[in-house]
């Protein structure tokens, strides 16, 4: 699960060295990025998705699979 993380600096993190501070820059850059880009995409595939199963679900199937054939089942 994603953690909302509070973005602004309090007056003990100004003191952070520089590596210190690029790999939290990195986290919050990450956690951003997560949240706006990839989980409303990520939304927005099982809304398609499921769209899709909709469609086809009426449809029966008949035949064989390219595995049963494979294996010579009848």
């Amino acid at each position: 699960m994603i953690r909302e993380y509070d973005l602004f600096l309090s007056r003990r993190t100004c003191g952070l060295s520089t590596p210190r501070r690029f790999p939290t820059a990195m986290h919050v850059a990450a956690v951003t990025e997560l949240t706006n880009e990839l989980l409303p995409a990520l939304e927005g595939l099982r809304a398609a998705l499921e769209e899709k199963a909709k469609s086809f679900d009426r449809i029966i199937k008949i035949g064989r699979t390219h595995l049963q054939a494979s294996q010579g089942e009848n």
